[in-house]
């Protein structure tokens, strides 16, 4: 099982309560090499029975989910 800091440096990781296991994960900014990888090794992959889905969002919708927990 791989996660996120395995492709690259994550600044914040968060999960999203009362989801189908939404989880939103930040990399640094200076490494969008890190977050490519991500999304070309764990998109459309399996995780206990759910299909992993990677999409990619402006840094202002990461700021306004996390902001709302």
């Amino acid at each position: 099982q791989q996660t996120a800091t395995d492709f690259g440096k994550v600044e914040k990781v968060y999960v999203e309560q009362n989801s189908d296991g939404n989880v939103w994960v930040q990399y640094r900014e200076d490494d969008t090499a890190g977050a490519c990888r991500c999304q070309e090794t764990l998109d459309c992959q399996f995780f206990d029975g759910m299909q992993i889905r990677v999409h990619f969002v402006a840094e202002a919708a990461f700021i306004a989910k996390v902001k709302q927990r």
